[in-house]
């Protein structure tokens, strides 16, 4: 197999993985009962958003070893992080405060960045349409309120911290 179509089958099965489990988790739980997670019912709980963001990206973390034990030679590392983020509109995220969740995910190999940039373009609709469906649904049955956004960076163990691609939705479009 040569090193673009590595880089394809890699990307694929990233993102394949990324749409399964992003956005997912506890939301079914959590929608059957009608309550938020805190217990209150979703009526009586306007969450303080950063509280509620913090229990929605605890819940995500805890998708982490899901991701790591389906792929076990994919990532080295995948963390999230989420915080009320200043967007200055450089990301595709209007300018303005955003409760935003940051996906990293760190390729175990080195990648060919010139080869794998273009197979993560590739994926952008797929992550609009994570954003949209799951992500930003789950997001607001946790209670995080105001405009929110995701962003999906990744880069692989040689070039880490720097991030070698990202890629950001909101809400606001």
């Amino acid at each position: 197999m040569g090193k673009a179509s590595q880089v394809a089958v890699t990307v694929t099965l990233a993102f394949a993985l990324l749409t399964s489990t992003a956005g997912c988790s506890l939301l079914p739980i959590v929608a059957q009962q009608g309550e938020s997670p805190s217990g209150e019912s979703s009526e009586e709980a306007p969450a303080e958003s950063d509280g509620a963001l913090n229990s929605y990206v605890e819940a995500e973390r805890a998708q982490i070893p899901t991701i790591i034990e389906q792929y076990p030679d994919l990532y080295s590392d995948v963390s999230i992080a989420g915080a009320l983020e200043e967007s200055t509109g450089d990301e595709d995220i209007p300018a303005g405060p955003h409760s935003t969740i940051r996906f990293t995910y760190t390729y175990a190999d080195e990648m060919d960045w010139e080869a794998t940039g273009p197979a993560l373009d590739a994926q952008g609709t797929a992550l609009e349409d994570a954003c949209t469906a799951t992500i930003f649904p789950a997001m607001n049955t946790y209670g995080v309120e105001g405009p929110v956004a995701a962003v999906f960076e990744y880069t692989d163990a040689a070039n880490s911290p720097e991030i070698m691609w990202s890629y950001a939705c909101s809400d606001e479009g």
